[in-house]
């Protein structure tokens, strides 16, 4: 399931246009569901091995990181005041005047 998950993700990055997107995504999901009926656990991890060299070779040098999230251009950016953590103060009284 992760490998399905990671191939779709790797996919997204290469691709801009949602209309290809999802014909590859299509294409890959049938790739998958040949291989879904293996009992074989040699062959079941021979496939894997080579599903993730697959999908090591086709890796993104830049993936698209979502703004908001850890590693995102909005990342923790105006982050709200902890004003649980610091107190403000009042009661200063008034402000001196200078003649």
């Amino acid at each position: 399931m992760q490998l399905y998950r990671k191939s779709l993700k790797t996919l997204l990055n290469w691709t801009v246009q949602r209309g290809v997107w999802y014909t590859e995504a299509e294409r890959l999901r049938s790739e998958f569901e040949e291989n879904k009926d293996i009992s074989d656990p040699a062959l079941s991890a021979l496939k894997l091995a080579k599903g993730e060299a697959i999908l090591k070779k086709y890796y993104h040098p830049d993936p698209y990181i979502v703004p908001h999230d850890f590693g995102g251009s909005k990342w923790e950016r105006n982050v709200p005041f902890p004003f649980d953590k610091i107190g403000i103060v009042h009661g200063y009284g008034p402000e001196p005047t200078y003649q």
